[in-house]
């Protein structure tokens, strides 16, 4: 596994795909409006991704508080329903090949406390993912 740099770990609330400019403009404006709250998650377990015998991912697997679980229904209300369901994580590292991962329960308790809500580019390069705020006026 090549670990993920610290300036991209992240929480995907949605993936929007390619957006033209006034969709992303709308998107990071109704992101301004939202009172986020205390956006607070459960670790549970450090697993693989997709599944733990064929990770191509390292995860910390996360359990939304209700402020998190909330943004997310707005989120689906707003832009209709995601492609794929929510399943909230950090990807910590990443394989190329498939890899066998034996889940490492967590503690009960261990909060994971996220910032607000931004909209993010991702490109993906020959030396991994790289993330950047969408910055829009």
């Amino acid at each position: 596994f090549r670990p993920v740099p610290a300036k991209n770990l992240h929480v995907t609330l949605r993936f929007f795909g390619e957006q033209s400019p006034d969709e992303a403009q709308d998107i990071v404006d109704w992101l301004a409006t939202r009172k986020a709250g205390n956006l607070a998650c459960e670790m549970v377990a450090l697993t693989g991704l997709p599944s733990p015998p064929r990770a191509h991912v390292l995860a910390l697997e996360l359990r939304p508080g209700p402020a998190l679980d909330a943004l997310q229904r707005q989120i689906a209300k707003r832009f209709g329903p995601p492609d794929r369901p929510f399943r909230p994580h950090v990807t910590l590292a990443r394989s190329r090949r498939t890899r066998a991962v034996t889940p490492l329960r967590l503690p009960p308790g261990q909060e994971l406390r996220l910032l607000p809500p931004q909209l993010y580019r991702s490109e993906t390069l020959p030396s991994g993912a790289r993330y950047t705020p969408v910055v829009l006026s």
